[in-house]
């Protein structure tokens, strides 16, 4: 039983970026993250503690997206994902990272980036050392 929670549209403020501008003035970002995993023990027992809990979640994703500053949102997205796959009931993820206010001379409708990874995935990156904000 794969179950999934959608956690959609979390805007933040934050100072990512490669250009001066964007790491003094900062803009917003709007994250999407799709979570999977197995909810057939908490579904049957009606416990919290074996689903994967969204409010702490939640406010884990915001902090470090408010408070680590990277340059690329690769680095941002792997940050991320090491926040969600510390919940162990997690088996794979999916989250977009949304930069509406991208200082570009051409608006796009949207412009994303998105990282899709397995629990074995992410468990070779942390083995090779994950990525840090500064």
């Amino acid at each position: 039983m794969i179950s999934r929670i959608c956690i959609l549209g979390l805007r933040f403020h934050a100072r990512h970026g490669c250009l001066p501008e964007e790491r003094e003035k900062g803009q917003e970002f709007v994250l999407d993250a799709e979570i999977y995993y197995d909810a057939r023990e908490a579904a049957l027992g009606d416990d919290l503690g074996r689903a994967v809990d969204y409010h702490p979640l939640v406010n884990s994703l915001y902090q470090v997206a408010t408070t680590e500053r990277f340059d690329l949102l690769e680095a941002l997205a792997l940050r991320l994902m090491g926040e969600i796959f510390s919940r162990p009931p997690v088996q794979r993820a999916r989250i977009r990272l949304h930069k509406p206010h991208a200082p570009l001379d051409h608006k796009p409708e949207d412009l994303f980036f998105e990282l899709e990874m397995t629990r074995e995935e992410m468990e070779g990156f942390v083995q090779g050392g994950t990525a840090r904000g500064s």
